[in-house]
């Protein structure tokens, strides 16, 4: 009868071992899992401002190639109304075409830098 009762009650205290792990291990699962899912919630926010940041960059790039562009052109034209002579235009036109170029250039990079952080 001793060792029956010793029986039941090592029983018992595996059994409540057995519960508290089980308890234990849903809470660690738990625990991981609302990290997890505050890490995405984290990046997708992170992702959505970069994403702005882009977007008001490559609009203001955009403007002021625009603008450059539009004063190489008067540039141009004013020029070819000044002195009326086909070289001189040629001349002109390679600046506008070397200042869009530089442009271009300076975009491109700046287009990687924003695709490097992305990736991160």
């Amino acid at each position: 009868q001793y060792r029956e009762e010793l029986r039941r009650q090592v029983e018992q205290k595996l059994n409540a071992a057995e519960t508290k792990r089980k308890s234990e291990e849903k809470k660690r699962f738990t625990t991981i899992a609302e990290s997890n899912r505050q890490e995405a919630q984290d990046h997708q926010q992170r992702m959505k401002k970069l994403e702005e940041i882009y977007t008001d960059h490559k609009e203001k790039v955009k403007k002021m190639i625009e603008k450059k562009f539009k004063k190489a052109k008067q540039i141009r034209e004013q020029e070819m109304f000044r002195w009326g002579n086909r070289r001189e235009y040629g001349c002109n036109n390679l600046v506008v075409l070397s200042l869009k170029a530089e442009l271009d250039a300076g975009l491109d990079l700046w287009r990687k830098q924003v695709l490097s952080v992305q990736s991160l």
